[in-house]
């Protein structure tokens, strides 16, 4: 029989991963953001500038509220006769083989704590994860990419604790971080806290020189950010990256908030909506620009008016934020699933047992610092199954860490 080794586990789960991703999208469409960033992509080739069909005045107008850096990308493809279907499976191939090679770095992540077997268990059940299997994994989401280097750079960091960054390894760095942010800019949040932990590890272990190995990718990524705002600044007369901060902040915080994304925010029967046209005056003869403005002021002010309601809306947020459903989907995701349930569960109890217990290392600072992040962002904005995503599998590797507590635990107490 042949043995799996973790190698030909992870090339199973490539495999494994392109083959759901292209049987749920056959076609090779865009996902909807996408969509929406290749039509202002179209709009910019044809001279028109940065313009997106506003749905209620029935026309286009300037905009800078999706991602502004895939829709540079999108230009660039749309002038060199690249069809988006070649992007789609391009990306798709990408992702698959970067799936392959996290589940090898969790392996690794795992072998750091947990014996062979167990690690080879921790394996597997980041493999089999619902979130990453299905509900988000098996679709066409720059997520999964990201998710794929935050696992990479946890498991850099522990390696350069011990040996100097390899130049491949630097690359990689180099490369696929900035990448990542700019496929999905709330990333940087994520890889903030991760480098940050990680460079304070790396002092801990008195190796600081060695968290310059992350240097190259702020730099460009800062790079990226100025070049793209100085292209921006002709359509609101400013530099911007994007509009989409302020209408986010205030969908997490008014009083119709309900503390997780409401899909139909600008629908005129939607109580966002009516909010907003009653306390700020002559919102539809905004631009973009300053309607965002408008907005993320008026969130403001509702948070100093109402600090108790701000407290409450924020112990929803999280509260959702623990309830185990998965991304929305025909999968059945709006029921609890047990599995995540269990991570969760386990996960957090054994964070709370290496705090009581003081065993926890700075290491355990990084590998929780992708949830830190995912809560901190929850809290900024709304919870997003799609940034809860990047926390998972470091939960679902602390909950593994509790079953193995417990096991030796249980096999103590027997052998008494």
């Amino acid at each position: 029989m042949l043995k799996m080794t973790p190698v030909r586990v992870a090339i199973l789960f490539a495999l494994v991963r392109f083959a759901l991703q292209f049987c749920s999208n056959p076609d090779l469409n865009l996902n909807n953001d996408e969509i929406r960033s290749y039509l202002v992509a179209e709009h910019i080739v044809a001279g028109r500038g940065h313009l997106g069909h506003d749905v209620l005045r029935g026309y286009p107008v300037p905009t800078l509220f999706f991602n502004p850096y895939t829709t540079y990308a999108y230009v660039f493809l749309i002038r060199s006769g690249i069809d988006k279907s070649v992007w789609a499976l391009f990306w798709m191939v990408v992702t698959a083989v970067l799936h392959g090679r996290s589940v090898l770095t969790f392996k690794r992540l795992a072998d750091i704590t947990l014996p062979e077997r167990w690690a080879m268990g921790a394996m597997w059940a980041y493999a089999f994860f619902p979130s990453v299997l299905v509900y988000i994994g098996a679709r066409t989401l720059y997520e999964n990419i990201v998710m794929a280097v935050i696992l990479e750079l946890c498991w850099l960091l522990h390696r350069w604790a011990h040996q100097r960054a390899a130049v491949c390894e630097l690359a990689y760095v180099t490369i696929m971080v900035p990448l990542a942010i700019m496929l999905r800019p709330t990333a940087l949040a994520f890889f903030l806290a991760v480098g940050a932990t990680g460079a304070a590890w790396l002092i801990s272990k008195r190796v600081a020189l060695r968290s310059a190995a992350m240097l190259p990718a702020m730099v460009i990524t800062l790079l990226f950010a100025h070049v793209v705002k100085q292209a921006n600044t002709y359509v609101f007369g400013v530099p911007l990256l994007t509009t989409q901060t302020g209408f986010e902040f205030l969908q997490g915080h008014n009083p119709t908030a309900r503390g997780s994304w409401m899909g139909v925010w600008w629908h005129p029967q939607n109580p966002n909506h009516r909010y907003v046209h009653a306390r700020i005056p002559g919102v539809d003869a905004m631009n973009e620009y300053e309607e965002s403005r408008a907005r993320e002021a008026l969130a403001w002010e509702w948070i100093k008016a109402n600090p108790w309601d701000e407290v409450k809306l924020d112990l929803r947020k999280l509260a959702i934020w623990l309830w185990p459903t998965n991304y929305e989907g025909p999968y059945g995701s709006d029921k609890p699933d047990p599995l995540k349930a269990l991570a969760f569960v386990l996960g957090f109890g054994m964070v709370a047992y290496l705090l009581w217990t003081r065993k926890g290392t700075l290491f355990d600072l990084v590998l929780f610092a992708p949830v830190l992040a995912s809560l901190a962002v929850t809290l900024v904005f709304f919870m997003g199954a799609r940034w809860r995503f990047y926390a998972e599998p470091l939960l679902l590797l602390f909950a593994v860490r509790a079953a193995h507590l417990w096991w030796e635990q249980r096999r103590i107490t027997r052998s008494r």
